[in-house]
Order: structure tokens, then C-alpha cells, then sequence
């Protein structure tokens, strides 16, 4: 069981990673006149930009697994269990639990994409992600796409995030969002 794997874990870490993302495309300090300083770390800035969806992808869906839980120390592992006794658990195990795509199927939010152009075009964009860029040696030396990706990360977090905390309150009987 993973030590940092609860909603409230992933709200938390979700924003300080974006943080983090728009950090990094600034121009570095340490070395600003060296030849890699114009794209030194926008590698690192687009792939922190996508664990920020990962995280808030992760919390919408445990969130959702148990919708009356306001302590946020129920996890994903916990609702993996869950999904598995009912049959209905696309594999998040190891690496699966990055693949992006998956954890959108796994949330029910694709419909709900469907619905907003906007959200679905910043989708499309950070189809481009892939948390094997942690290993990646080479640099990402595109600062306008960097910051196109981080954007669309951001705003996809900031959707999920907002529907997690809609659906949250709205757990008493309401409709799901």
C-alpha cells in the first residue's frame, strides 16, 4: 500500500506539482547564461504538469468510490479493493496507475468531457504526456508547447478538482454532476 494514497493526499499535492510546473518554465537562475538555460527545465515542468491530473484524476475517484467520506483518508488502493470485489475495476495496478486515459475511464468523468469543448480540446492536448518523461534524458526544448501543456493541465486539474468538491457535497442524495 502506497503511504501517500488518499484523497486528501492528492488534493493537496495536485496544485503544489502545477505550482511547481509553472515554476519551472521560468527562465533558471543557477546558470541563466549556460546553453540549456532557455529549456533546462521545462522537460521536468510538463512532466509534473501531468502527475497534477494524475493526482486530481486519483482524488475525483475515490472520492467518488465513497462519496459520503469527508475525512479524505479513504484511498485509491482501498477503492481498488472495492472495484475489484465488484467486478468493475479497470486494472490501476503499477504502471496503469499513470496511464491517464485509464484513469479518466476509471473516473466516468469521459461523458461529462463530452459536454465541454474546452475541457475536451485540453484533454486532447495533454494526450501527450507520458510519465515515462521522468526518465527521459533529452530536453524538452519547446517553451511554447511546454506552456501550452502546462496550461491545459492546469485547467483540466482545476475541472476535475471542481467536480470532485461538487460531487462531495452534493453526496447527501443528490444528483452527480
Amino acid at each position: 500500500m502506497l503511504r501517500h494514497d488518499s484523497v486528501r493526499d492528492y488534493a493537496a499535492v495536485g496544485p503544489q506539482r502545477l505550482a511547481d510546473a509553472y515554476e519551472l518554465l521560468e527562465q533558471p537562475t543557477w546558470e541563466n547564461s549556460a546553453d540549456d538555460a532557455g529549456h533546462r527545465h521545462l522537460r521536468a515542468a510538463v512532466y509534473l504538469a501531468g502527475y497534477a491530473v494524475e493526482c486530481a484524476l486519483k482524488a475525483y475517484i475515490v472520492s467518488r468510490e465513497f462519496p459520503g467520506d469527508r475525512s479524505g483518508r479513504r484511498t485509491l488502493s482501498e477503492t481498488i479493493v472495492r472495484r475489484t470485489q465488484r467486478g468493475d475495476a479497470p486494472q490501476l495496478s503499477g504502471r496503469r496507475t499513470h496511464n491517464l486515459t485509464l484513469l479518466l475511464r476509471a473516473s466516468h468523468l469521459e461523458r461529462a468531457m463530452e459536454h465541454n469543448e474546452r475541457i475536451k480540446r485540453q484533454w486532447g492536448m495533454l494526450l501527450k504526456w507520458d510519465p515515462d518523461w521522468r526518465y527521459n534524458p533529452r530536453p524538452y526544448t519547446d517553451r511554447s508547447a511546454a506552456r501550452t501543456l502546462v496550461d491545459a493541465a492546469a485547467a483540466l486539474h482545476d475541472w476535475i478538482s471542481s467536480r470532485r468538491t461538487a460531487t462531495k457535497e452534493d453526496s447527501d442524495g443528490g444528483n452527480e454532476l
